[in-house]
């Protein structure tokens, strides 16, 4: 499971998990001596998208997420992959901070901070996988 600069977690397809995998998240980095802005959005990226792989999925419980993570010299990656329904929240709309409370959809603000964290980010769909890349600058 461990390697030398990070780690790969296999979670259940519950909320209890999220707070479990940005734990491990926070303390591997911290460990590393990662500065608190770098460990802050990784911890972010990992409770937003856990927190849609696990209500959106369509897989209850038996489902399972995989979350990868590698420390390199300038970034962190961070891999997601789980067997739900296809989801690329590359091309989700634009959240829009600036309208009307009664004009926002529900949701999206999310993807929009997952987006704001990231310096970079990647989907793909593999053998019914959804597979979701995210790097954060640790500069």
């Amino acid at each position: 499971m461990s390697q030398a600069h990070g780690f790969d977690l296999e979670l259940r397809c519950e909320l209890d998990e999220v707070a479990r995998a940005a734990a491990a998240v926070r303390a591997r980095l911290c460990e590393r001596g990662l500065q608190e802005r770098a460990v802050y959005r990784a911890c972010l990226v990992v409770e937003e998208v856990l927190t849609n792989a696990v209500r959106h999925g369509g897989r209850g419980p038996e489902g399972r997420i995989r979350l990868g993570l590698e420390l390199r010299p300038d970034e962190l990656v961070l891999t997601f992959t789980d067997d739900g329904v296809p989801f690329d929240p590359l091309h989700a709309p634009p959240f829009d901070g600036n309208a009307p409370l009664e004009e926002r959809s529900c949701g999206g603000m999310g993807i929009h901070l997952v987006r704001q964290a990231a310096s970079a980010w990647s989907y793909r769909r593999v053998g019914g996988s959804n597979r979701l890349e995210v790097r954060i600058r640790v500069d």
